[in-house]
């Protein structure tokens, strides 16, 4: 049995497959998915949150190399941001 998680890791890798097939095609995007036999709400869907965890990830990436950017993407609730920030100090005390 599959244990549950926030993500499903092969759906995301699947879904990043289909995105970077359908740029290297040169279709629309209703094109490409009458194609491919997709559902084109599913595709939109999948193509706005596979960019907002990419972004996300690239943020906390910038904050753990010490390049973060004066406000994170504008996906990020103010909570997340302030959870990221209170973290980086947390890591900034434990090495002090």
């Amino acid at each position: 049995m599959v244990a549950l998680t926030r993500r499903d890791q092969s759906k995301e890798k699947l879904w990043k497959y289909r995105l970077k097939r359908w740029r290297e095609s040169g279709l629309t995007v209703p094109q490409y998915c009458v194609q491919e036999m997709l559902n084109e709400h599913n595709f939109r869907s999948w193509q706005a949150t596979i960019k907002k965890r990419d972004e996300e990830t690239e943020w906390r990436q910038e904050i753990l190399d010490g390049n973060s950017k004066v406000s994170g993407p504008s996906s990020k609730s103010a909570w997340e941001s302030n959870q990221l920030h209170n973290e980086k100090l947390a890591s900034v005390a434990s090495i002090c």
